[in-house]
């Protein structure tokens, strides 16, 4: 199949990069060429690397044909049914120890594929978002060489097309459902980020798996043999926080699930996870008794802790205010603590502390906190910035105001 196009305005002289795409695959090829007295020149093929001639009045431009395909398939190998559902499935490419995204493309038929074009080390990252059954699965590593041939082998086998590069989904063996601390029922929306630990305690991303009321709030995973650390994130939901849990999973693939180091039993096949109780909350206000809302600008709530010395140090925990101005986190060590309320992109509001707090040994796993009325302060520097030369407003100008550390002994706060 062929479709011709052209350019309703003629390209002025200048060297370019033209880019086709296929939006199916996702597979891009790139041309170069230049224009000399308004006549184009030198059309070359960046891929097979040989100069285009015109046929027929028409540069003909053709993608190459893919270099690796193959087959989705279920836990047993055979081609995943896929029923109306849909497979993403991400390109990584090894750069410097990472594994990063290179493209990806959604298929909707368990066959696939793809074109590669770029030498290096890759592997596919396929994720069956609506398969409950199924988790986030990584192809073998492949090699492409100079010479755009691929391989299993980073030494030997290459070919113009590696074919049958079949990938077979894992099915999941951490099964999970989140509830909803405060009434023990499926959480309305949660994310649950995973992270690999390796022997020294550093960890890497693993993989991201979201749970919505929809499906009961249940989800699953599948995890190598390791260690990880598991994320409970809820989701836009101010009077709830996230919770931590570890997962350790032995050679068998049996996994065990542990909460402050106490191991978990599994409820109907699946572990019961749950997100933290705010237990600092409340509501914001400004100065006229308006709710203050995330709908104009943003708006972060950061937790501040009181020093030995006196001054107020950020603790690197933060949320951010509700749509209907709402807040909460849950804040679970002795100390003496307050809320900064930091505006941005608001002339209506300023920088805001709430009153101090305190907790105790003794008060801590009880301890509860609700600012019912946190009223914002109204701003008493207001600053424009422009362009004396055009008279004109300058947009997007940041402007730092910083404490003076003669002015208060250690306190390096800053705030746009």
């Amino acid at each position: 199949n062929k479709l011709t196009g052209y350019f309703e305005t003629p390209i002025i002289d200048g060297n370019y990069e033209l880019e086709i795409r296929d939006k199916v695959n996702s597979n891009a090829k790139k041309f170069t060429f230049t224009v000399l007295n308004g006549t184009i020149g030198n059309f070359y093929d960046t891929v097979i690397k040989q100069n285009i001639s015109l046929t027929s009045d028409a540069y003909e431009l053709a993608f190459q044909a893919p270099n690796i395909t193959g087959t989705v398939q279920d836990s047993v190998g055979n081609s995943l049914a896929m029923s109306g559902k849909g497979v993403d499935i991400s390109i990584q490419k090894y750069v410097n120890t990472n594994w990063n995204w290179y493209k990806n493309i959604w298929i909707s038929d368990p066959a696939y594929a793809i074109r590669i074009d770029d030498p290096g080390t890759y592997r596919l990252a396929v994720n069956p978002y609506e398969f409950d059954n199924y988790s986030l699965t990584y192809s073998d590593t492949f090699y492409v060489n100079n010479s755009l041939e691929v391989s299993t082998n980073q030494s030997s086998g290459f070919s113009s097309q590696l074919t049958s590069f079949n990938v077979r989904l894992k099915s999941n063996n951490f099964i999970f459902k989140v509830l909803n601390p405060i009434d023990e029922k499926p959480i309305a929306s949660s994310r649950l980020a995973i992270y690999k630990l390796d022997n020294s305690g550093a960890e890497t991303y693993y993989a991201d798996r979201y749970v919505y009321s929809k499906n009961d709030s249940i989800g699953g995973q599948y995890l190598a043999p390791g260690n990880y650390r598991v994320v409970v994130d809820p989701i836009n939901q101010s009077n709830l926080d996230q919770r931590e849990y570890r997962v350790s999973v032995d050679l068998n693939e049996a996994v065990t699930v542990t909460y402050a180091g106490t191991a978990l039993s599994k409820v109907s096949d699946r572990y019961v996870l749950y997100p933290h109780k705010a237990n600092v909350s409340g509501r914001l206000y400004d100065s006229a008794n308006n709710v203050v809302t995330n709908r104009t600008g943003w708006i972060s709530i950061q937790l501040q802790k009181k020093s030995s010395d006196g001054t107020w140090g950020y603790v690197g925990k933060n949320t951010q205010v509700s749509q209907d101005g709402y807040f909460g986190m849950r804040v679970s060590e002795v100390g003496t603590f307050r809320l900064a309320i930091q505006p941005s992109q608001r002339s209506d509001i300023g920088l805001t502390f709430s009153s101090a707090f305190d907790i105790s040994t003794e008060n801590l796993a009880t301890f509860s906190k609700e600012f019912s009325t946190l009223v914002l302060n109204a701003p008493n520097v207001k600053i424009s910035v422009g362009v004396s030369a055009i008279a004109s407003p300058l947009i997007g100008a940041q402007i730092s105001v910083t404490r003076l550390m003669d002015k208060v002994k250690g306190d390096y706060l800053w705030w746009d």
